[in-house]
């Protein structure tokens, strides 16, 4: 019969009565739990990237946080957690004469010059990635960038 030994917490008893085949038995638990590690980790890894299908749970961060009028800065990029093979068509604040592209994780990234982009004022603008992917599903997402006038 089995036995658990208390502190060590290690599990030991006659395999044979359950498997047939000795520690045999043993070792198809160890190797199940090895390939539940390996799975575990692969779909840990895949969330702590931020990938995303297309679903809920979008998200955008806007480079550069800050925009300052007086630079010679004359674009905004927005990265996205969307993977750009599932976007049909994209937008940043309604404007749709932008530049798209995949970084190296496959994510949609946009850029929009700052001139075609209404309001940009002081104290904050906000920047919306606005799409349809492949399904037909209609996403957005939004970030609030500050605004400053800077030095003249």
């Amino acid at each position: 019969m089995g036995r658990v030994m208390a502190g060590e917490e290690m599990i030991a008893g006659d395999c044979d009565a359950v498997t047939g085949s000795g520690n045999a038995g043993m070792r198809h638990l160890g190797l199940a739990a090895v390939a539940l590690c390996v799975v575990g980790v692969c779909v840990g890894t895949a969330l702590s990237n931020g990938q995303n299908d297309g679903g809920e749970g979008i998200q955008i961060t806007v480079a550069p946080n800050a925009i300052v009028l007086s630079s010679p800065m004359d674009s905004v990029t927005v990265h996205s957690n969307v993977l750009l093979s599932l976007v049909d068509a994209v937008a940043i604040n309604g404007v749709t004469d932008i530049a798209v592209w995949a970084d190296d994780r496959g994510h949609l990234v946009a850029r929009v010059a700052l001139a075609a982009l209404e309001g940009v004022e002081p104290l904050e603008l906000t920047i919306a990635l606005s799409g349809v992917l492949t399904s037909g599903e209609v996403f957005e997402a939004s970030d609030t960038v500050r605004v400053v006038r800077g030095k003249k």
